[in-house]
């Protein structure tokens, strides 16, 4: 994923928690999203310094696709990631 479908991610990440919390008022909602969140952060710390590189990033892609299904309703394409960028 590309920092600039990364930064995009992040930001409608934002919107959906101020949604939940102030629109929709969806605490089990917003709870499922803060379990997403606090995934991705476990992602990065996980295997605290024994897992290579590439199996680090695996759960860190793994945790941001989960967060982008729940956020946007299904994962990005690459093609949806070229158009991204194109933007």
């Amino acid at each position: 994923m590309t920092n600039k479908a990364k930064i995009r991610l992040y930001e409608d990440i934002f919107h959906k928690i101020q949604l939940l919390r102030e629109v929709s008022m969806n605490p089990d909602k917003l709870r499922e999203l803060l379990d997403l969140i606090g995934n991705w952060s476990y992602s990065h710390r996980m295997g605290n310094g024994t897992l290579s590189e590439r199996q680090q990033n695996k759960f860190i892609q793994k945790s941001l696709n989960r967060l982008e299904e729940n956020v946007n309703g299904q994962k990005t394409t690459n093609t949806d990631t070229e158009r991204i960028q194109n933007m």
